[in-house]
Protein backbone atom coordinates (compact mmCIF):
# COMPACT_ATOMS: atom_id res chain seq x y z
CA UNK A 1 0.00 0.00 0.00
CA UNK A 2 1.65 3.15 -0.96
CA UNK A 3 0.43 6.04 1.75
CA UNK A 4 1.29 9.54 0.85
CA UNK A 5 1.77 12.08 4.26
CA UNK A 6 1.60 15.89 3.94
CA UNK A 7 2.36 17.65 6.60
CA UNK A 8 2.45 20.98 4.37
CA UNK A 9 5.18 20.19 2.05
CA UNK A 10 6.62 16.95 4.42
CA UNK A 11 6.31 14.09 1.90
CA UNK A 12 6.54 10.30 3.35
CA UNK A 13 5.84 7.72 0.91
CA UNK A 14 5.22 3.80 2.17
CA UNK A 15 5.46 0.77 -0.67
CA UNK A 16 2.61 -1.31 -1.13
CA UNK A 17 -0.55 -1.06 -2.90
CA UNK A 18 -1.85 1.18 -5.26
CA UNK A 19 -4.27 3.01 -2.93
CA UNK A 20 -3.64 6.17 -1.21
CA UNK A 21 -4.36 7.77 2.03
CA UNK A 22 -3.73 11.69 2.17
CA UNK A 23 -3.50 13.27 5.64
CA UNK A 24 -2.96 16.95 5.61
CA UNK A 25 -2.57 19.75 8.67
CA UNK A 26 -4.31 22.59 7.39
CA UNK A 27 -1.57 24.70 9.60
CA UNK A 28 1.41 23.24 10.96
CA UNK A 29 3.78 20.37 9.75
CA UNK A 30 3.39 18.84 13.42
CA UNK A 31 0.09 18.85 15.81
CA UNK A 32 0.12 21.20 19.08
CA UNK A 33 -1.71 20.65 22.10
CA UNK A 34 -5.03 22.52 21.70
CA UNK A 35 -7.34 22.53 18.10
CA UNK A 36 -5.65 20.96 14.92
CA UNK A 37 -7.49 21.34 11.28
CA UNK A 38 -6.60 18.07 9.21
CA UNK A 39 -7.84 17.00 6.39
CA UNK A 40 -8.07 13.16 5.12
CA UNK A 41 -8.53 11.34 1.88
CA UNK A 42 -8.71 8.22 0.74
CA UNK A 43 -8.50 7.61 -3.12
CA UNK A 44 -10.92 5.71 -4.22
CA UNK A 45 -13.19 5.69 -1.19
CA UNK A 46 -15.57 8.49 -0.59
CA UNK A 47 -14.93 10.30 2.56
CA UNK A 48 -18.36 9.55 4.55
CA UNK A 49 -16.43 5.67 4.67
CA UNK A 50 -13.69 7.03 6.53
CA UNK A 51 -12.89 6.50 10.03
CA UNK A 52 -10.33 8.20 12.29
CA UNK A 53 -9.22 7.49 16.25
CA UNK A 54 -5.90 8.32 18.20
CA UNK A 55 -4.14 7.08 20.78
CA UNK A 56 -3.74 10.57 22.42
CA UNK A 57 -6.26 12.73 22.69
CA UNK A 58 -9.29 12.52 20.35
CA UNK A 59 -10.62 13.36 17.02
CA UNK A 60 -13.38 15.10 15.51
CA UNK A 61 -15.70 16.09 12.72
CA UNK A 62 -15.33 19.85 11.95
CA UNK A 63 -18.72 19.75 10.16
CA UNK A 64 -17.30 19.44 6.33
CA UNK A 65 -16.23 16.35 4.68
CA UNK A 66 -13.11 15.18 4.93
CA UNK A 67 -12.15 17.67 7.33
CA UNK A 68 -11.58 16.78 10.97
CA UNK A 69 -10.18 18.25 14.05
CA UNK A 70 -7.06 16.67 16.35
CA UNK A 71 -7.16 17.11 19.78
CA UNK A 72 -4.14 15.45 21.36
CA UNK A 73 -4.21 15.60 25.02
CA UNK A 74 -0.50 15.08 25.91
CA UNK A 75 2.87 16.40 24.01
CA UNK A 76 5.30 13.41 22.99
CA UNK A 77 3.99 10.80 20.07
CA UNK A 78 0.93 10.33 18.85
CA UNK A 79 -0.53 7.97 15.89
CA UNK A 80 -4.05 8.38 14.22
CA UNK A 81 -5.58 5.87 12.68
CA UNK A 82 -7.17 6.05 9.58
CA UNK A 83 -9.82 3.81 8.86
CA UNK A 84 -12.16 2.45 5.77
CA UNK A 85 -16.12 1.30 6.69
CA UNK A 86 -16.80 -1.59 4.24
CA UNK A 87 -19.77 -3.64 3.90
CA UNK A 88 -17.82 -6.57 6.17
CA UNK A 89 -16.87 -3.98 8.73
CA UNK A 90 -14.11 -1.19 9.26
CA UNK A 91 -10.89 -1.92 7.90
CA UNK A 92 -7.62 -0.83 9.81
CA UNK A 93 -5.90 1.02 6.73
CA UNK A 94 -2.82 2.54 8.06
CA UNK A 95 -1.96 4.64 11.20
CA UNK A 96 0.29 7.78 10.93
CA UNK A 97 2.72 8.56 13.45
CA UNK A 98 3.25 12.42 14.33
CA UNK A 99 4.90 14.64 17.19
CA UNK A 100 2.58 17.07 19.54
CA UNK A 101 4.31 20.19 20.76
CA UNK A 102 2.86 22.62 23.17
CA UNK A 103 1.64 25.46 21.46
CA UNK A 104 3.70 28.64 21.04
CA UNK A 105 2.46 31.06 22.99
CA UNK A 106 3.19 34.89 22.61
CA UNK A 107 4.63 37.30 25.96
CA UNK A 108 3.19 40.62 25.90
CA UNK A 109 2.31 44.07 29.00
CA UNK A 110 -1.09 45.29 27.89
CA UNK A 111 -1.14 44.28 24.03
CA UNK A 112 3.05 45.12 23.77
CA UNK A 113 5.18 42.49 22.75
CA UNK A 114 8.42 45.00 21.42
CA UNK A 115 9.03 48.55 20.93
CA UNK A 116 7.61 51.45 23.56
CA UNK A 117 5.25 51.65 26.41
CA UNK A 118 3.46 54.33 27.62
CA UNK A 119 3.71 54.95 31.52
CA UNK A 120 0.71 55.55 32.20
CA UNK A 121 -0.26 51.32 30.72
CA UNK A 122 2.20 50.53 32.54
CA UNK A 123 1.13 51.91 35.75
CA UNK A 124 -2.42 50.76 34.75
CA UNK A 125 -1.10 47.35 33.45
CA UNK A 126 -2.74 44.31 35.69
CA UNK A 127 -0.23 41.75 34.50
CA UNK A 128 1.74 40.14 31.47
CA UNK A 129 -0.17 37.46 29.47
CA UNK A 130 0.39 34.55 27.63
CA UNK A 131 -1.46 34.37 24.52
CA UNK A 132 -1.81 31.91 21.57
CA UNK A 133 -3.26 32.99 18.92
CA UNK A 134 -5.39 30.59 16.76
CA UNK A 135 -8.83 30.54 14.72
CA UNK A 136 -9.75 32.13 18.63
CA UNK A 137 -7.32 33.90 20.99
CA UNK A 138 -6.50 32.04 23.93
CA UNK A 139 -4.89 32.57 27.28
CA UNK A 140 -1.93 30.56 29.57
CA UNK A 141 -2.38 30.98 33.31
CA UNK A 142 1.24 32.63 34.14
CA UNK A 143 2.51 30.72 37.17
CA UNK A 144 5.79 33.22 37.68
CA UNK A 145 7.19 35.84 36.15
CA UNK A 146 10.50 38.90 36.95
CA UNK A 147 10.31 42.70 36.13
CA UNK A 148 13.73 44.23 36.19
CA UNK A 149 13.43 48.35 35.18
CA UNK A 150 17.18 49.82 34.01
CA UNK A 151 17.42 53.55 33.66
CA UNK A 152 20.73 54.40 31.35
CA UNK A 153 22.21 50.82 32.18
CA UNK A 154 21.51 51.18 35.92
CA UNK A 155 19.10 48.53 37.85
CA UNK A 156 16.02 50.77 39.75
CA UNK A 157 13.89 47.86 40.09
CA UNK A 158 13.85 43.82 39.84
CA UNK A 159 10.67 42.16 41.64
CA UNK A 160 9.77 38.34 41.23
CA UNK A 161 6.19 37.96 41.02
CA UNK A 162 4.85 34.60 42.15
CA UNK A 163 0.74 33.40 41.85
CA UNK A 164 -1.19 31.16 43.39
CA UNK A 165 -3.34 27.61 42.42
CA UNK A 166 -6.40 30.28 42.92
CA UNK A 167 -5.03 33.49 41.18
CA UNK A 168 -1.93 34.32 39.30
CA UNK A 169 0.79 36.83 39.80
CA UNK A 170 -0.39 40.68 39.56
CA UNK A 171 1.10 44.25 39.52
CA UNK A 172 -1.14 45.33 42.38
CA UNK A 173 1.03 45.80 45.00
CA UNK A 174 1.70 48.80 46.49
CA UNK A 175 5.45 48.64 45.87
CA UNK A 176 5.13 48.02 42.39
CA UNK A 177 2.73 51.16 41.39
CA UNK A 178 4.69 52.94 43.69
CA UNK A 179 7.99 52.51 41.22
CA UNK A 180 6.14 52.40 37.71
CA UNK A 181 5.33 55.94 39.32
CA UNK A 182 8.56 57.14 39.11
CA UNK A 183 9.54 55.92 35.75
CA UNK A 184 11.03 58.27 33.57
CA UNK A 185 11.29 58.27 29.49
CA UNK A 186 14.38 56.13 28.26
CA UNK A 187 13.86 53.67 31.01
CA UNK A 188 13.45 49.91 30.11
CA UNK A 189 11.58 47.28 31.39
CA UNK A 190 11.76 43.90 30.74
CA UNK A 191 9.71 40.82 31.83
CA UNK A 192 11.81 37.35 32.18
CA UNK A 193 11.68 34.13 34.00
CA UNK A 194 8.31 33.53 33.00
CA UNK A 195 6.78 30.22 33.86
CA UNK A 196 3.16 29.36 32.41
CA UNK A 197 1.12 26.69 32.36
CA UNK A 198 0.15 25.03 29.23
CA UNK A 199 -2.96 23.08 28.01
CA UNK A 200 -2.08 19.70 29.70
CA UNK A 201 -0.78 21.55 32.71
CA UNK A 202 2.69 21.11 32.17
CA UNK A 203 5.06 24.37 32.94
CA UNK A 204 6.46 26.05 30.25
CA UNK A 205 9.29 28.75 30.06
CA UNK A 206 8.86 31.71 27.56
CA UNK A 207 11.07 34.03 25.94
CA UNK A 208 11.39 37.75 27.73
CA UNK A 209 10.22 40.86 26.70
CA UNK A 210 11.75 44.16 26.75
CA UNK A 211 9.74 47.56 26.16
CA UNK A 212 11.02 51.31 26.73
CA UNK A 213 9.24 53.51 28.39
CA UNK A 214 7.78 56.62 26.63
CA UNK A 215 5.24 59.42 27.73
CA UNK A 216 6.29 59.64 31.28
CA UNK A 217 5.00 63.35 32.09
CA UNK A 218 1.52 61.80 31.86
CA UNK A 219 2.08 60.36 35.65
CA UNK A 220 2.35 63.73 37.11
CA UNK A 221 -1.64 64.02 36.14
CA UNK A 222 -2.06 60.78 38.01
CA UNK A 223 -3.60 61.56 41.25
CA UNK A 224 -6.82 63.26 39.40
CA UNK A 225 -6.88 60.46 36.83
CA UNK A 226 -10.33 59.31 36.50
CA UNK A 227 -9.64 56.25 33.71
CA UNK A 228 -10.10 52.66 34.61
CA UNK A 229 -7.40 50.16 33.98
CA UNK A 230 -6.15 48.28 31.56
CA UNK A 231 -7.43 45.11 29.95
CA UNK A 232 -4.02 42.93 29.77
CA UNK A 233 -4.98 41.34 26.68
CA UNK A 234 -6.20 44.19 23.85
CA UNK A 235 -4.92 47.23 25.98
CA UNK A 236 -8.34 48.74 26.17
CA UNK A 237 -9.84 50.42 29.52
CA UNK A 238 -11.72 48.14 31.55
CA UNK A 239 -15.09 50.24 33.19
CA UNK A 240 -15.22 49.65 37.08
CA UNK A 241 -14.96 52.06 39.69
CA UNK A 242 -12.10 53.72 40.95
CA UNK A 243 -12.70 52.09 44.30
CA UNK A 244 -13.31 48.28 43.12
CA UNK A 245 -9.42 48.28 42.28
CA UNK A 246 -7.19 48.44 45.00
CA UNK A 247 -4.46 50.77 44.70
CA UNK A 248 -6.96 53.86 44.33
CA UNK A 249 -8.78 52.76 48.14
Amino acid sequence: MKIIICFLLLLLPFAGSCQVVAVQFDKEMIAYLGYNYITVAIEGYPHSSIKLSTNNGRIEAAGVKGHYIFIPSRKGDAKIYVKNKTTKGIKLVDSIRIRVRGYPATLSLVGNTSGEIQAKLLYLAIAPTATVEWDGDANFPIIRFNITITRKDSEIFNKTYVGTKENGPRLEDSLSRKIFLTVQNGDKIKIDSVIYEDFDRSECRMDPIELKIKDAEELQKIQYMKESPIDPVTGEEIHRPLRDIPYFR
